[in-house]
């Protein structure tokens, strides 16, 4: 960026050769510049950069203009004004020739030499410096001025003039250099729209009109213009196709100045079609009696690009401006042409906008097209099919609840600000007691992990309690949504009281199904620690849920909800083979329909369970990815879910200084949002991080608080994180054997219901009954999640080669180093490395992998191009012929999620079929 009176992104070449041809003007030397590119690419930018740049140096401008192209002299007239009294100091002839063709001699000469050359003369006849020359778009210069531009520029150097120029690209530059502007890189075009725009434009936004823009300067000079502070904010979505500013669209007309009118209509049916097709698109032209070789005479000039029955633009800018070309009533037609020749979602889209006035036939077509399961559309489209549908409805109640399911739509698509405003209009517009309480509980359910539960759990209660007289289904769904915001609070008895109060208030199907009620008491239990109880509950509805996960419907209300709470239930019952699939469809569903109110929750418990089932990079990136996406869409609750994930991944890594950081960030949301639940993990991993690093006392220490904490709120929750098995170790290790025993007692016989805890439990009463050790560490090692087996195994082998049984000893304590130096967790790795240097046959220290390392045998590139591990697995099973049905029975998942992995491992390793996958795989096995 170059600053002055004029500011200049990515033009800094540029901006360099300008000042050094001024620089020597100044110093009596002349030189000339002739930039090119496309319209919009910032030609006419340099030369204001120019203009502000050259000081005392005259300077002459002219501007070409179209409509003065064919008018012989006029670019000499205007670019020569300031210095035609100076003509009687030129030679005669040329003095002539120039003053017929300005107008104040006799008829023209027709010696086109002795008009450059005169042009030349006059120029530096000039005895007031050295002069400047600024020609803005020559090759719209008249035939005569353009001559004699060049002419000028050509001597230039030996006349001591400057000359700066721009033209179209492809236009005849008469053999001068010529330098190319190309298109802003993104870093270049990011900081040119953050400066226009300011700090108010939103990350997703600030994507999208990147990627829209294209680097064109002056696209994205223009865009904030044309766009509401809400819009640039993020605070509602982008409209689709993107309003462009007039210059855009002039600069799109000159672009392919050749098409005709019949064929900038045609392109206003191929922006309005969407994702029709070509079939479509072709049945519409005839309709609209257009041309079909509209299509081949766009696609010659460049803007179209045509394949198999796809049609798309070369620049997704010339469809936004395609499509604002098209006046009003005429798009009408043209969507109208459209809904009647396709079917589903793409009708009704069109229906929508070609539609004016109610018209219930059509709002019950889009409200049942937001609907169907399984939609392709995504989540915003589902909202604003909702959102006209209800501007359709003439009925008040039908219009009302068709509004706010828009609303919901709107904030399960990650814009919480358009689905208040929303409910407030519904609200002012109602008299209805269950309409307007329905708005705030729509409102409060957003808002429990952005603003926090507490205030979410209090207008949840109050609505549930005003309208439970009047719909007592109403009230039931409110209720259930209560205990959300009370288990983020920390509450698990004010969960469960919701819950019950829920099922009591359920009359009809219109309610919470019975199997929902269940399993929602269910997870309430298991966060008080009773997972037998919770087990039970669980058992008797799974069937049930897992039916309703996976419907297609779309998540609003109770749905919603379900989809994280029932994935964080079967963690705590350990089901970890149940749940992988589960929530890898969820996440899939969710990332394909951008679902953006919940794709941050999905992915810090999908971090979570990737944490316990040994994926920890895999866990890492989808913390990571969740911390930003909570970030940007203010969800301070997922947010701090992710963070967690990540410092236990820290502290058992012994990365302190990384997992205090993240402490610190998880209490201060903590605190700001009142999420009581955070509050025993945060000191039960400061705990973990402690004992990882050898600190016993303050391992115990931190650990025996969070168990104090725990009891004092009644929220153990240690189905999710087996602290009694650090806070057993800490004790045992700080001479506290007593203590360990008691922290054991309080959870064996509640902790049975997970098969996971049940080996952590083993392990903890190997540590407190050494004479049944070996038995109890074999069994804690035997099952459980990688990373525990890991840690029973060390402690298998320390106890066995204390036994004298070298050789069992060495394989329980290598077992354990291999898994630990895999998950990176270098502290655990140390200390089975120290137990394998005291036995026969002592190993060299490991080698910790490392994102930044490389070892000396590069691996295949397969499986270092960035793919996840579920992607390496499905790689490696397809590439070895497996079906999609095949791999995904082998790997717990649906062929959906197969298919899914498939297209993001072509991706990135560039490939597009099977057979190719086959052959890097089978090469490199």
């Amino acid at each position: 960026m170059l600053t002055g009176a004029t500011v200049l992104y990515g033009r800094d070449p540029e901006c360099r050769k300008i000042d050094e041809l001024l620089a020597g003007l100044r110093a009596g030397a002349g030189g000339s510049l002739l930039f090119t590119g496309g319209p919009g690419i910032g030609k006419s930018a340099l030369l204001n950069y120019a203009a502000d740049r050259a000081g005392a140096t005259d300077v002459l401008v002219v501007h070409g203009a179209e409509a003065e192209s064919d008018l012989p002299f006029a670019g000499l007239h205007a670019l020569l004004a300031p210095v035609r009294h100076l003509l009687p100091s030129i030679p005669e002839h040329q003095c002539a020739a120039l003053a017929a063709g300005l107008g104040s001699g006799p008829p023209p000469d027709s010696d086109p030499y002795a008009v450059a050359a005169g042009t030349l003369s006059l120029l530096t006849a000039a005895d007031r410096g050295t002069g400047l020359l600024l020609v803005d778009d020559l090759h719209l210069l008249d035939q005569v001025s353009r001559r004699a531009v060049l002419f000028v520029a050509r001597r230039a150097t030996g006349a001591g003039v400057g000359v700066i120029a721009t033209m179209d690209g492809g236009a005849d530059g008469d053999h001068l250099e010529q330098h190319r502007l190309d298109p802003l890189d993104d870093d270049e075009a990011e900081a040119l729209l953050r400066a226009t725009a300011g700090t108010q434009l939103s990350a997703p936004m600030l994507r999208r009109l990147l990627r829209v823009c294209g680097g064109l300067p002056l696209a994205l000079v223009e865009a904030p213009a044309v766009l509401g502070a809400e819009e640039l904010g993020g605070a509602v979505p982008l409209p689709d196709p993107l309003p462009v500013g007039p210059r855009v669209l002039e600069a799109v007309r000159r672009r392919a100045a050749e098409l005709t009118a019949e064929h900038w209509a045609a392109l206003v049916v191929v922006a309005a079609a969407g994702d029709a097709g070509l079939q479509a698109i072709r049945a519409v032209l005839t309709e609209l009696d257009l041309p079909a070789e509209a299509l081949e005479a766009a696609e010659a000039a460049g803007v179209l690009r045509c394949h198999g029955n796809e049609v798309t633009f070369t620049d997704p800018l010339v469809r936004c401006a395609a499509y604002q070309l098209g006046e009003l009533p005429y798009r009408r037609r043209v969507h109208a042409a459209f809904a009647a020749v396709t079917t589903g979602a793409r009708r009704a889209r069109h229906l929508g906008v070609a539609t004016l006035g109610l018209d219930e036939g059509v709002a019950g077509e889009l409200e049942r097209a937001a609907a169907q399961p399984y939609a392709a559309h995504a989540m915003s489209q589902a909202a604003r099919l909702l959102e006209c549908a209800a501007e359709l409805t003439g009925d008040a109640a039908a219009r009302a609840r068709r509004s706010m399911l828009a609303a919901e739509c709107w904030q399960l698509a990650g814009y919480p600000e358009r689905a208040a405003r929303i409910g407030d209009e519904v609200a002012h517009r109602s008299d209805d007691v269950r309409v307007r309480a329905e708005t705030q509980a729509l409102l409060a359910r957003g808002e429990r992990v952005r603003t926090g539960p507490e205030p979410a759990r209090r207008t949840l209660r109050r609505e549930a309690v005003r309208v439970r007289a009047l719909d007592p289904d109403r009230a039931a769904v409110m209720l259930l949504a209560t205990a959300d915001a009370e288990a983020l609070a920390g509450d698990p008895g004010g969960a469960l009281a919701a819950v019950s109060q829920a099922a009591g208030l359920r009359r009809s199907p219109a309610g919470p199904p019975a199997e929902v009620l269940t399993g929602r008491r269910a997870a309430a239990v298991a966060a008080t620690g009773e997972l037998v109880i919770a087990r039970e509950l669980w058992s008797g509805c799974r069937s049930g849920i897992e039916t309703l996960t996976s419907d297609g419907a779309l998540p609003v209300g109770w749905r919603g909800d379900l989809w994280l709470w029932y994935p964080v239930l079967l963690l705590r019952l350990g089901e970890l083979a149940i749940v992988t699939p589960i929530l890898e469809e969820l996440v899939f569903e969710a990332r394909r329909r951008e679902i953006d109110g919940l794709l941050a929750g999905l992915l810090a418990v999908q971090a979570e369970l990737h944490a316990r089932t040994g994926s920890w990079d895999d866990a890492q990136a989808e913390a990571a990815e969740a911390v930003r996406r909570a970030g940007r869409t203010g969800q301070g609750a997922y947010e701090a879910a992710a963070r967690l994930c990540q410092a236990r991944l820290a502290a058992a890594r012994g990365h302190g200084e990384e997992c205090r950081e993240q402490l610190g960030r998880i209490r201060r949301l903590a605190t700001g949002l009142r999420l009581g639940s955070l509050v025993v993990p945060a000191e039960a991993t400061e705990g973990l991080l402690a004992l990882s690093l050898g600190e016993d006392e303050a391992a115990y220490a931190r650990l025996e608080g969070a168990a104090r904490l725990a009891e004092v709120r009644g929220s153990p929750d240690f189905g999710r994180i087996p602290w009694v098995g650090d806070l057993t170790e800490a004790a045992v290790r700080s001479g506290r054997s007593e203590e360990a025993r008691g922290a054991i007692a309080g959870v064996a016989a509640r902790g049975m219901g997970s098969v996971p805890l049940r080996a952590v439990l083993n392990r903890c009463e190997g540590l407190v009954n050494p004479e049944r050790a070996t038995e109890l560490f074999r069994a804690a090692a035997g099952s459980g999640e990688p990373f525990e087996a890991a840690r029973a195994r060390l402690l298998l082998g320390e106890t066995l080669a204390s036994q004298g049984c070298a050789a069992e000893a060495e394989r329980a304590l290598r077992q354990a180093r291999d898994t630990f130096v895999r998950l990176a967790a270098r502290p655990w790795a140390d200390r089975a490395r120290q137990a394998l240097s005291r036995e026969p046959g002592t190993t060299a220290a490991p080698t910790y992998p490392s994102p930044s390392s490389s070892s000396s045998a590069s691996p295949p590139r397969w499986r270092v191009a960035g793919l996840t591990t579920q992607e390496l697995r499905v790689a490696d099973l397809v590439g070895r012929g497996a079906t999609n049905r095949e791999t995904a029975k082998e790997l717990f998942l649906s062929p959906k999620t197969v298919e899914f992995h498939l297209r993001s491992i072509y991706r990135k390793l560039g490939l597009r079929s099977r057979a190719e996958l086959a052959h890097i795989v089978g090469r490199d096995r």
